[in-house]
């Protein structure tokens, strides 16, 4: 990718001192950010809030508590269904160029890019991209790219999004990530 992926480490928890989340206190063009209405109520989910959003989960779901802007929990009838919301702290030449860097990165792992379009993700204009992976028991995965500029963490600018699934193979699962995505509302 353009800019340096944080993902949750899994040998140490976090704590609530290990790292100061803020929102920036900039204008944004509301047109081009705001949402006309809440998500409706999901059946059968819950509304997670974490520092830069909230989105709705699955009930029954491993997620966790910890109050920070990265996110990533099993999901569905046998936590099969696995999503990952990670961010970007370094400067990158926009939503175009991840793409661009996505796309290099799959091709150099073999994987084949099935699908692309542009959805919105809590009233931003984000990319959607679905790759299939290479070997006999690759699944589709399915990556969004959201830009941003309002969050910082340690002080340092949060410049967008990457929510990655690999469990978009399944009805339930691909029905349970697309409920997710559509209840993102930013904060």
């Amino acid at each position: 990718m353009a800019g340096k992926k944080n993902t949750p480490k899994a040998t140490a928890p976090t704590t609530s001192n290990s790292a100061k989340i803020t929102k920036k206190t900039t204008t944004v063009n509301a047109s081009s950010t705001s949402q006309s209405s809440a998500p409706k109520a999901i059946p059968g989910y819950v509304t997670l809030d974490k520092l830069c959003y909230s989105i709705q989960v699955p009930k029954d779901n491993d997620a966790g508590a910890e109050n920070s802007c990265l996110f990533s929990a099993h999901f569905g009838a046998d936590k099969t269904t696995v999503i990952n919301f990670s961010y970007f702290t370094k400067n990158s030449e926009g939503l175009d160029a991840n793409v661009a860097a996505l796309k290099d990165s799959g091709a150099k792992m073999k994987d084949t890019l099935v699908s692309e379009e542009t959805v919105k993700i809590g009233g931003i204009d984000s990319k959607k991209l679905i790759f299939k992976g290479a070997g006999t028991y690759a699944t589709p995965t399915v990556h969004y790219l959201i830009p941003t500029n309002k969050y910082k963490v340690n002080g340092v600018p949060i410049t967008g999004f990457e929510v990655i699934s690999a469990s978009y193979d399944k009805p339930e699962n691909k029905t349970i990530i697309d409920n997710i995505m559509s209840s993102v509302q930013w904060k």
